[in-house]
């Protein structure tokens, strides 16, 4: 009752249809022609192009599909992979620190902030570390690559660490055992001086005698 009621009231059915092979397949080629590679896992049509690996794999142990061989030809002369693999941004080839900071300074050149788009995904998830490394820096929770030195050349270009989005409690309970820890090294310190500079006050003392 409800279809024939927007059928009658002219709701455009056509759109809700899924998109065709064909359809996606020119949309892979788009993507590929613009972005120089295939889509990551978090990309809409990774799934896409994930599905057709797999059939391409099955016919190739006998097992039947939907795969046309003209749709397997189309793909391969555009170029498309049919290797199945998994594609991770966080699997890339390791690249040193200062590299990676170089790239997001380039970006924020570009864009005016270190905002790194989706569609830029290995320096994004870098950037995400960087917040996790320098979470863990400031509240001692676990291990961190973080350093005074590179929170000082990420602070320089205004990138943002993320604090807001921390829990409230647990940043004053952070930054309170950074600064309980400030106070102990001053007060070793001034502990210090005292017997420092008590040879020379004697010193000065068996002059006037």
């Amino acid at each position: 009752e409800k279809v024939a009621m927007m059928a009658q009231s002219g709701f455009p059915f056509e759109k809700l249809k899924s998109p065709s092979w064909d359809e996606r397949a020119v949309e892979w080629l788009e993507f590929k022609t613009k972005h120089g590679r295939d889509p990551m896992r978090e990309e809409s049509l990774y799934q896409w192009v994930y599905k057709q690996r797999v059939k391409y794999k099955q016919k190739k142990e006998g097992k039947k599909n939907n795969l046309t061989q003209e749709q397997i030809q189309r793909l391969t002369d555009w170029g498309f992979n049919w290797e199945m693999k998994f594609q991770f941004p966080n699997m890339a080839k390791p690249v040193p620190w200062e590299e990676r900071f170089e790239q997001l300074c380039k970006y924020k050149e570009e864009h005016g902030n270190c905002q790194v788009h989706k569609n830029v995904p290995i320096l994004g998830q870098w950037v995400k570390q960087q917040r996790k490394e320098y979470r863990y820096f400031v509240q001692g929770s676990k291990p961190s690559r973080m350093t005074q030195e590179r929170i000082a050349k990420l602070s320089s270009i205004g990138f943002d660490f993320g604090e807001k989005r921390w829990n409230t409690g647990k940043m004053k309970t952070a930054h309170a055992a950074i600064e309980k820890g400030k106070q102990q090294d001053q007060e070793q310190l001034d502990q210090q001086e005292p017997m420092l500079q008590i040879p020379h006050h004697h010193h000065q003392q068996q002059q006037q005698q």
